[in-house]
């Protein structure tokens, strides 16, 4: 039986009838359905694992992919302004060598905010394919803690790499090769992700080794989050919201909704919030479970809140953006783009009063943060469902373009990218300066400013 139809069976019992598919597969789900008899088999990696000295000194020697920055010129790149970045050439400062991208979307806020500041051009400091031949995509965004680099793909392979050159330090298998498209929470020395048969892991983040799992019997790609009380806390397909004990794995409570949940919970003042498939932003106690209310959102969400102070930013598949205070439970605007009618499923980053978020539409949008209003768009060349992530004055997001992109935040003018010549729907992770990201194609890269 194919792997791929196993999790729908599992994910078709907890849904209501007439629920709809997961959302989030997207251009990706077709290698999903993949069966093993057309993948390489796990026998042939003794012969392959043998041809991988030899294939590294091979990529070695090989030209990084393209690489552009905004001096040359621009054509139907950006459609705000092309102003001088003013910002970007005053940010040559040392970024912060002991910070950490721990968790999806930075913090438990999920404002998609970086410690450290990548003055572009970045440079390729390693780029590793770790499945060895299969066909396999990243879809989860890389975790990045002291000196390693934490990340699944979606054939069940969950790795910790070595930050300074990219050699694989543990590897562990989900159960069944189920796929992995939830980010990994790591926290005081433990690993946690969840993966399409609806197990949560718990593994040591020094070996790998299987501490404990939880299974919540529908699939996960929500991606888990810790609350102030040590609770570990997720969506999943089923309608769930779970929060765990971190060090056992024991419930300590369970929040209901009427349909799926696949963004990742957002946390902050004592609160959890989760967009659903239901229509509706909940508004949980983080410490109890009880909800304290629900806010109508009028279209289903795959996306993550981003939250600042009682703010709370989120796009939808109904076309929307929406800013809503939280505590008061009211939506203060729309953003709504009239003349491109596509659906969100980015999550925004939010930072001095902009919310940045990517579009099917395939634009980065600028958002004025109390009003609604456009700030300014820049086009990209296909869809964006990378959520963005803010390095000082600039943004970084991908494309299924084949493009990663940094982004004037006061401009909106492009002012550097990178080819990888592969869709990349997940989002960059920045800490520690480098930038990681990884790809539909199996890939995974490791960037840094260029020595000058």
């Amino acid at each position: 039986m194919k792997r791929q139809q196993r999790q729908l069976d599992r994910a078709s019992a907890a849904r209501a009838p007439g629920a709809p598919a997961p959302l989030g597969l997207g251009d990706y789900g077709a290698r999903r359905n993949l069966s093993k008899e057309a993948r390489p088999h796990r026998s042939t990696r003794l012969f392959q694992s043998l041809c991988i000295l030899l294939v590294s000194l091979i990529v070695a020697c090989q030209p990084s992919p393209k690489q552009t920055s905004s001096t040359q010129p621009l054509k139907n790149d950006n459609i705000a302004n092309n102003k001088t970045d003013k910002l970007t050439s005053a940010a040559n400062e040392t970024s912060t060598p002991t910070d950490n991208w721990s968790m999806y979307r930075g913090n438990p806020q999920l404002t998609g905010v970086a410690e450290s500041t990548l003055t572009p051009p970045l440079t390729q400091r390693w780029r590793v394919s770790p499945a060895q031949g299969e066909t396999v995509a990243f879809v989860a965004t890389a975790a990045i803690v002291d000196d390693r680099v934490y990340i699944g793909h979606d054939f069940g392979t969950f790795y910790a790499l070595n930050l300074s050159d990219g050699s694989i330090e543990w590897q562990f298998e989900a159960i069944e090769e189920a796929s992995i498209s939830s980010s990994a929470l790591v926290h005081d020395g433990k690993v946690y992700f969840g993966d399409g048969f609806g197990v949560l892991y718990c593994l040591a983040a020094d070996s790998g080794k299987l501490l404990w799992k939880f299974d919540s019997k529908t699939e996960i790609v929500s991606s888990p989050n810790i609350t102030a009380e040590g609770l570990i806390v997720f969506g999943s397909t089923g309608g769930s919201i779970y929060a765990l004990k971190a060090d056992s794995g024991e419930q300590a409570w369970e929040y209901r909704t009427e349909d799926q949940v696949q963004g990742t919970v957002g946390i902050a003042d004592g609160v959890c919030l989760i967009g659903g498939c239901d229509g509706r932003l909940h508004v949980i106690d983080a410490k109890t479970g009880e909800g304290r209310r629900k806010i109508p959102i009028d279209g289903q969400t795959g996306g993550a809140v981003a939250i600042a102070g009682t703010s709370a930013f989120l796009g939808t598949f109904g076309n929307e953006v929406l800013g809503f205070d939280w505590a008061d439970g009211k939506v203060r605007w729309r953003y709504r783009d009239e003349e491109r009618e596509f659906p969100f499923f980015s999550s925004a980053s939010v930072a001095d009063g902009t919310v940045y978020i990517g579009g099917r539409d395939k634009r980065l949008h600028a958002i004025n943060a109390a009003t609604g209003e456009r700030r300014w768009v820049f086009q990209a060349r296909a869809k964006i469902d990378s959520s963005p992530v803010i390095s000082g004055p600039l943004v970084y997001v991908g494309s299924h373009d084949g493009r990663l992109y940094a982004v004037n935040r006061e401009s909106g003018a492009r002012t550097w990218y990178f080819e990888v010549g592969s869709p990349i729907s997940a989002s960059p992770a920045i800490a520690r300066g480098v930038l990681v990201v990884g790809t539909e194609d199996g890939a995974i890269y490791c960037l840094e400013p260029g020595k000058t």
